[in-house]
């Protein structure tokens, strides 16, 4: 946002009914150009498979650049003007789900990136995945009610050990307690050879239990309350 705000641009919108060479878009290229290289150097797009050389090699970046912008997304913007809500209903848009862990979002945008490369490279299929996009604004779920039959660690710890109700963690605890993911760090697609093949009890020992540990669990007197305060309702 820097770097937008840096050339005098309020929001990164290139112009699609103009010239990729207009001095406007040439901006938002520049701006793309500027940030890309930057994160690519941080090893910010490894997860994608993007190597920390693709940073030295313009010509190329802005090759991709013009043909992503100026012939994807322009055309994704015609079809949206010709027939409004066309796109929408070919994609989707992430929700923003109260309570649930920054690391499960991690995981799965990099499980969708992985299925969308995979996708792109079998010719033998005509089934197409429905793209998922991360709004800039987030946008709260129209799902309220929390899930029950689901690893503990699917829930935010803050969000579990200081906002939750004892009788929504009973109903949890109820369905077993399980460990999905490490830390949030070792959830991006660049870190799952370090975890994603060991078995059930070494991923435990090795990260599951530290997770858990972040957790506060209902006793087993807490546990029989909300059993009969369940039952009463």
């Amino acid at each position: 946002f820097t770097a937008v705000a840096e050339l005098g641009l309020k929001a990164w919108r290139p112009d699609f009914s103009d010239g990729a060479r207009s001095l406007y878009n040439y901006a938002h290229e520049t701006v793309f150009l500027e940030t890309f290289t930057r994160v690519v150097s941080l090893h910010g797009y490894a997860f994608m498979g993007v190597p920390q050389s693709a940073a030295n090699d313009i010509s190329f970046i802005k090759r991709a650049y013009l043909s992503f912008v100026f012939s994807y997304l322009a055309d994704l913007a015609k079809k949206e003007a010709r027939d409004p809500g066309r796109v929408e209903r070919g994609s989707y848009l992430i929700h923003h789900i109260e309570g649930r862990a920054k690391k499960v979002g991690i995981y799965f945008r990099d499980v969708d990136t992985k299925r969308l490369r995979a996708a792109s490279r079998d010719r033998t299929t005509r089934r197409t995945e429905r793209i998922r996009v991360t709004p800039f604004a987030p946008i709260p779920s129209p799902f309220t009610t929390l899930p029950v039959k689901t690893p503990l660690d699917w829930f935010d710890p803050d969000f579990w050990n200081n906002e939750m109700t004892l009788l929504q963690k009973y109903r949890v605890q109820m369905q077993g307690i399980a460990i999905a993911l490490p830390a949030e760090e070792l959830c991006h697609a660049s870190e799952w050879h370090k975890w994603i093949k060991m078995d059930h009890a070494e991923f435990m020992q090795k990260h599951g239990l530290a997770e858990l540990q972040k957790y506060k669990l209902l006793s087993l007197k807490q546990m029989q309350d909300m059993a009969e305060l369940d039952e009463r309702l």
